[in-house]
């Protein structure tokens, strides 16, 4: 199978864990936004709730999926460290170090980090998002906002450092 990806950690995270044994094994996009996930000879399918684009402001994706197997609900987000570590508890003091030796290195960090969604949550979640959306002004503004009440408590799960490849005559414009 062969993987594409809008950002390159993305891609790298995804070719990492097939190293590992986990792969996409399918996806139906036309319906239900469910996926199938191989791991050790194991399936696992997801379906996918919601996905809450990167922009630039936000400096964050997430997703809410659902396990189809144990019907656990998850928010997985990935961001820039700041708008992570605001919406998180980082605990782990060796993330700090890490992160603080990527940016030295001057590379551009991000943090990965999850969360457990109750259904009265994610029925509160899909409401306000409902009501967000139905709004005449201020849309884009009121889903934002809804996103980021639901985008907290975070549990940090690792973190990566990108080196960002500089476009055709950047440095010799800079």
């Amino acid at each position: 199978m062969v993987y594409s990806a809008s950002q390159p950690e993305e891609l790298a995270l995804v070719k990492a864990l097939q190293k590992f044994g986990l792969q996409l094994m399918s996806k139906d996009l036309k319906g239900r936004m469910e996926f199938e996930v191989g791991f050790l000879g194991q399936s696992r399918k997801f379906r996918l709730l919601h996905l809450m684009d990167f922009t630039s402001d936000r400096k964050r994706m997430s997703v809410v999926i659902r396990d189809e197997q144990t019907q656990l609900i998850k928010l997985y987000t990935k961001g820039a460290d700041s708008m992570i570590k605001e919406r998180s508890t980082l605990r782990h003091h060796k993330t700090e170090e890490i992160l603080d030796s990527f940016a030295r290195e001057g590379l551009r960090t991000l943090l990965f980090a999850e969360r457990d969604v109750s259904e009265t949550e994610l029925t509160r979640f899909n409401a306000e998002l409902d009501e967000a959306n139905a709004q005449i002004g201020g849309k884009e503004a009121a889903v934002q906002r809804v996103y980021s009440r639901f985008e907290q408590g975070l549990e940090v799960l690792g973190s990566v450092g990108i080196l960002d490849k500089l476009q055709d005559e950047v440095p010799e414009t800079v």
